[in-house]
């Protein structure tokens, strides 16, 4: 659920629970907001409506979500993992790039070897670090750390 939705059900509970001090709670907001993201915005408000039919006092979030579905999200795959561009390894990023166009001409014959370019020729071509530490990895999995 995205901000802007979550937004459309607190002023629904705003206009169902009005003598509730819950909805003038900043923190209480923030904690549903998160609680509902991974909710649809149709399934929350029937969720809701459904609640505000059979009581007057406003809802704790397990009186909501409880029997909603989660919306599926996509899972991430080794591979995508291995091409997210750095994540929270992002500070090693310059670190690694110099150890990597650092080698030894025995290195590079090695890497050539096994059929792929050095960190130096692929830059050069325009190949971006991700994906040559993929290709590199692929051929040697104890390699540079994936970022």
């Amino acid at each position: 659920m995205s901000s802007n939705d979550f937004s459309k059900i607190w002023n629904l509970f705003r206009s169902l629970f009005p003598a509730s001090p819950r909805v003038n709670s900043e923190n209480d907001r923030i904690v549903w907001e998160v609680a509902l993201s991974p909710y649809s915005l149709d399934d929350v408000t029937s969720s809701v409506m459904a609640w505000a039919r059979k009581s007057k006092f406003f809802p704790d979030v397990a009186d909501i979500t409880a029997k909603l579905p989660l919306v599926e999200t996509p899972h991430e795959t080794p591979q995508d993992q291995q091409r997210r561009p750095y994540g929270d390894t992002a500070w090693m990023a310059p670190y690694i790039r110099q150890v990597a166009a650092k080698i030894t001409e025995e290195d590079a014959d090695e890497i050539h070897a096994a059929g792929i370019l050095t960190w130096g020729e692929a830059a050069e071509k325009g190949t971006d670090f991700s994906t040559w530490n993929h290709e590199y990895r692929g051929k040697f999995p104890v390699g540079f750390w994936r970022i």
